[in-house]
């Protein structure tokens, strides 16, 4: 329906402003016809903003610079045609130097600042993108090990011992390290992620296996020992 809707608004208003310079202008000249002209392109880069600002797919901070330098566009070359039409045109003058002199000098600005809004802001952009795209791998690294930290917390719940409380402090401040590390750190190498993922999920498989261990008070020395190899291992990330 939109898609429909947008040309017959177009047409509509192309219709309304040719029957209004039609009855504006007393001699349908080659002024009339520039002006007619002008006033329909003015119209046309103005009515482009309603799919740009109705649409989230085409609202995007290039596209919304850049709409702002066309409106300007738009505004000026109006203005300035009509101007020219009513203070500065020579009767009987077909040559319209001073005007195409004036258009020029207005779309000049618009081709230069317009492109350069237009390059960085794909560049913004890209950037973005690229930033969120780490964040979000951030955020995988750090949910996948959060849940093996419950998971671990819940294996624990039945061992009332001072080493539990230590360990799980240790895992916390584990946590809290992967949590404040710069989203590029994680995203630099594939291998880090998938190292803290697996040192966390051998942490929680030896947790489950502890109560049914031989040697409880070994097993618990290697976990403490896995979980400050993990805490040094994030700290060297962190400083790379």
């Amino acid at each position: 329906m939109k898609k429909t809707l947008f040309p017959i608004i177009v047409v509509l208003v192309m219709a309304c402003t040719a029957g209004l310079y039609y009855l504006l202008f007393d001699k349908h000249d080659t002024i009339f016809y520039i002006n007619l002209t002008v006033a329909c392109v003015a119209e046309l880069l103005l009515l482009i903003n309603i799919p740009i600002w109705s649409g989230k797919k085409l609202l995007n901070v290039t596209n919304v610079a850049v709409s702002k330098f066309v409106n300007l566009y738009a505004i000026a070359l109006f203005a300035w045609t009509t101007f020219y039409t009513l203070a500065i045109h020579p009767a009987g003058d077909e040559k319209f130097k001073i005007l195409i002199i004036g258009l020029l000098l207005i779309t000049l600005p618009l081709v230069i600042f317009g492109g350069a809004t237009a390059i960085g802001g794909n560049k913004a952009e890209e950037l973005a993108e690229e930033q969120e795209a780490k964040a979000e791998q951030k955020r995988n690294v750090v949910q996948i090990a959060q849940a093996l930290h419950l998971d671990i917390t819940t294996s624990l719940e039945n061992h009332n011992s001072e080493w539990k409380e230590e360990c799980l402090r240790l895992l916390t401040l584990a946590m809290e390290k992967l949590a404040t590390t710069p989203n590029e750190k994680l995203s630099k190498n594939p291998e880090i992620a998938h190292r803290i993922e697996d040192t966390m999920t051998e942490i929680a498989t030896m947790c489950d296996a502890l109560t049914a261990s031989d040697d409880v008070e070994a097993a618990q020395t290697n976990i403490t020992n896995r979980i400050n190899r993990l805490i040094k291992y994030i700290t060297t990330v962190k400083s790379l």
